[in-house]
């Protein structure tokens, strides 16, 4: 799926809401992106998707970030490596005002005026291995994969995940539904795996 069919489908999905999302709001996850990213970088690879208002703002005004009562809002972005349609991921933030002032922390890993981008992205930038050469790393390790892989980020890293699964097959027959799932992470600068594993669920 290319970057701007999934972008289209993602506004579908999040830009579900009944207030309107304050321009300064905006404006101040634009600006922390920016900082992070670089101008270059933010214009190329960052799209806005759309956001979520999760508390309405009691009395509409012009200066909403300076509002008194209580609102709050999820602000969602999709970032995008150059010329790699599989390598994406999704960036969000929690935006809550309340008593005149606007906070804004990141939505997984809620850091104050930061974004979740791990450090190894600020260390390596957007000079990952080619998905072709990622997903024959991934089959080569586990045979039984099907499907792509994902992007997925945590405190420090960025990995690929490839994971599928099938039904357990119990050497005697007795209504078992379980199912054997097999995961592979792979490092998308490295091309190196990260780990595997095989397990029964």
């Amino acid at each position: 799926m290319n970057r701007t069919l999934w972008a289209i489908l993602m506004i579908s999905m999040t830009t579900t809401t009944s207030a309107q999302l304050p321009e300064c709001v905006r404006e101040k996850c634009d600006s922390i992106l920016r900082i992070e990213l670089g101008e270059d970088i933010y214009s190329n690879c960052v799209d806005y998707i759309g956001y979520e208002c999760t508390q309405k703002l009691d009395t509409i005004t012009d200066k909403s970030c300076e509002a008194y009562s209580r609102h709050s809002y999820i602000v969602r972005y999709l970032f995008s490596f150059p010329n790699q349609d599989n390598a994406f991921f999704k960036l969000g933030f929690v935006c809550t005002g309340f008593y005149g002032q606007m906070h804004v922390q990141s939505e997984y890993f809620l850091r104050k005026n930061q974004s979740d981008l791990p450090q190894v992205f600020k260390e390596n930038g957007l000079k990952i291995v080619d998905y072709k050469k990622i997903v024959r790393k991934a089959y080569k390790e586990d045979s039984q994969l099907s499907g792509g892989g994902v992007l997925a980020l945590s405190q420090d890293k960025i990995f690929w995940v490839f994971s599928s699964s099938e039904p357990y097959r119990h050497p005697i027959p007795v209504g078992d539904e379980a199912m054997i799932v097999h995961t592979v992470w792979v490092d998308p600068y490295t091309g190196k795996i990260i780990g595997s594993q095989i397990r029964r669920e």
